[in-house]
């Protein structure tokens, strides 16, 4: 049904569905690298290895350098999660050039008794993969450092949990399932309220592509709300102009100004994205095809290996398999 008007007003629930719908959206595989305490002389980092990374502080405090930037100050509750692999370096100190005599400690576990009025810190240190079509699109438009600050709600009820978790492990870099669980929820928390300032609307743009600026763009977002709800649905030119109540011709020139490709691509984009997610979800080859708007398995399957780089039964394997 076309929406009753081409100027629904912004509100903060249609933000927060928008976002909440496209947290959904975003697939990532993450793995802890380690979890455990430093003390005395030390650093950290999980620059160089071509992924989004992330740290989370459970005790103590640190400082998070990276070249050019002012050093980050970071205390239990604390978080950052890095987009792009960035030189950068976790340590005890403000100063990025301090040189306390002696060795690099390495990470103890969490649970090791260390000497009287020593200072420590606790960290979750790992990395992060991001996947689909979309996701690249999504998270290229978010900034590069993503912090998590304590006194957030979530943060506090999932903080002692994840400290409770890391004081468990014999060895810091064997960590268990639940505190990886534990992780990924303070990581859709860090995700989640950038996401939505980028969902706010824009009126003289603001470099988003894609998704977030089909979201964020007020006269557009309505059409997302539209095909998210049905994704099925036969979403011609005609029926996506004739959902905003504009031309074929002038809702073509929006659109593709706008997000930077024309509908039928961002079209098939979105739907082998919502394909991906129903797949990782444990849905049939043919109950997700239907969902998306394929009545042919065949045909589905090879838009999806267009999109996705894998035939759907391949990727539905794949992913169960490591759930």
């Amino acid at each position: 049904m076309p929406c009753s008007s081409p100027h629904q007003p912004v509100t903060t629930e249609r933000v927060d569905a928008l976002t909440d719908r496209l947290l959904s959206l975003l697939q990532w595989r993450s793995r802890i690298f380690h979890a455990g305490q430093y003390c005395g002389h030390w650093q950290a980092s999980t620059a160089g290895h071509q992924m989004a990374s992330f740290h989370w502080v459970l005790e103590g405090r640190c400082w998070l350098h990276r070249p050019g930037q002012p050093a980050l100050q970071l205390q239990a509750g604390d978080g950052v999660c890095l987009l792009r692999d960035e030189p950068h370096h976790l340590s005890p100190w403000p100063d990025a050039t301090s040189t306390d005599s002696g060795p690099l400690q390495p990470m103890l576990a969490a649970h090791c008794e260390v000497g009287e009025g020593e200072a420590r810190c606790v960290l979750v240190c790992g990395f992060v993969h991001f996947d689909g079509p979309q996701t690249a699109v999504l998270t290229a438009s978010l900034p590069p450092l993503l912090q998590l600050r304590g006194g957030n709600d979530g943060q506090s009820a999932l903080l002692p949990l994840l400290l409770a978790e890391t004081r468990r492990m014999p060895d810091p870099d064997s960590p268990g399932p639940l505190l990886q669980r534990l992780s990924d929820l303070l990581l859709m928390l860090a995700l989640r309220e950038p996401l939505r300032q980028a969902l706010q609307p824009r009126t003289n743009g603001g470099g988003a592509r894609g998704l977030l600026a089909l979201a964020g763009e007020p006269l557009l977002a309505p059409l997302l709300q539209a095909i998210l709800a049905d994704p099925a649905a036969d979403w011609s030119a005609e029926r996506m102009a004739g959902e905003l109540h504009l031309s074929r011709a002038s809702f073509f020139r929006l659109f593709t100004q706008a997000i930077g490709q024309p509908p039928a691509q961002f079209l098939l984009a979105l739907r082998m994205q919502l394909a991906a997610q129903r797949l990782r979800e444990g849905l049939s080859i043919a109950r997700t095809a239907e969902q998306v708007g394929y009545q042919s398995e065949s045909a589905f399957a090879r838009a999806f290996q267009r999109v996705n780089g894998a035939q759907p039964g391949q990727f539905r394997r794949l992913h169960i398999s490591t759930h």
